[in-house]
């Protein structure tokens, strides 16, 4: 099990197709000053799995800065079926994440854990407006 694709951005869907759509992906915040909340982002993963890994695995995403304080933390599952030889299954999860807050500037990361496995790491750096 991979994930394949892990951004941060302002919209995403997937279509009746099954085609997954992003719209403004991005790796910083910039506010006037700290602590700021920002009022939207969606978080997409696109996880790959092969046959004998059919399953529900529960799925874990923490945020935290960069002394690993963790500022918030959301739990979920993901659920990988209709495996076929030779062609991977693939979950796609959009998790849109409203007013968060981000205490001070810097970087932090979400950390994303599939059946308590840490898969991947999507970083973001909070910046004032000034900073270039």
């Amino acid at each position: 099990m991979d994930v394949t694709l892990a951004v941060c951005c302002d919209a995403a869907n997937v279509s009746r197709e099954g085609k997954l759509n992003l719209l403004g992906i991005f790796n910083s915040i910039h506010a006037s000053d700290f602590p700021c909340t920002h009022p939207h982002l969606a978080l997409v993963l696109r996880v790959e799995a092969h046959i004998g890994e059919e399953g529900v695995y529960p799925l874990e995403i923490k945020l935290a800065d960069e002394d690993g304080q963790e500022v918030f933390k959301v739990n979920g599952q993901l659920s990988l079926q209709g495996a076929k030889p030779g062609r991977p299954m693939t979950a796609q999860t959009i998790m849109d994440i409203n007013n968060f807050q981000l205490p001070h500037t810097g970087t932090y990361s979400f950390e994303v854990f599939v059946a308590n496995r840490h898969l991947r790491s999507v970083p973001i750096h909070a910046l004032t407006n000034d900073a270039e």
